[in-house]
């Protein structure tokens, strides 16, 4: 199928979606779901929403934009976002970060994210975590890092509420995430 007959069709399923994402009462829960919808559609690089804009033009012409390659916004992107180079994660009176990893084996973003933050929070005894620390603890592991791990931490955040990533410098971990991380994930982790 060719990239007009993608617009032509996506521009007929419009009113349908914004139909279902306005079903969701948080302004942010939209957003997400605007983009995965658009993303699962195939339209790469989902635009970000811009709230000076009606609703109707940003879907026509945030997809325009999408279809013919570009975008007055700057990309967001993991290349932009440093790690924290004061990060120790190998503590001398506690569990290093690669050996709490050895335990959890998380084995996918979203368990990576929360394994990260309840590190950070639990091992550490940090109140918080922020972007860079979890940006740190991915390098620290070698794990590929996600294209935008800001959308990362907060799909991690909206479909498993593990944690809450509202704050990018105060990243929360949620009493689900708590739980899951420290009674659940080597379980699962070990049976795939």
């Amino acid at each position: 199928m060719s990239n007009t007959n993608n617009f032509d069709d996506l521009i007929e399923k419009l009113p349908k979606i914004a139909e279902v994402i306005n079903t969701f009462t948080s302004e942010e829960v939209q957003k997400l779901a605007f983009t995965t919808v658009l993303e699962s559609l195939g339209v790469e690089d989902a635009p970000q929403i811009d709230e000076t804009r009606s609703a109707g033009e940003q879907t026509k012409q945030d997809v325009q934009q999408s279809k013919n390659g570009s975008s007055s916004k700057k990309k967001r992107s993991t290349k932009s976002i440093q790690a924290d180079r004061k990060l120790n994660l190998r503590p001398q009176d506690g569990l290093s970060f690669a050996d709490f990893v050895e335990q959890k084996k998380p084995s996918n973003n979203d368990e990576r994210n929360v394994a990260a933050v309840y590190y950070l929070v639990e091992e550490l005894g940090q109140r918080n975590a922020t972007v860079e620390q979890v940006m740190t603890c991915y390098e620290d592991r070698g794990w590929r890092q996600p294209n935008d791990i800001v959308n990362s931490l907060q799909i991690t955040s909206s479909k498993k509420h593990w944690l809450d990533s509202g704050n990018r410098e105060a990243i929360t971990l949620n009493v689900p995430g708590k739980n899951y991380v420290k009674h659940d994930m080597s379980k699962t982790s070990k049976v795939s």
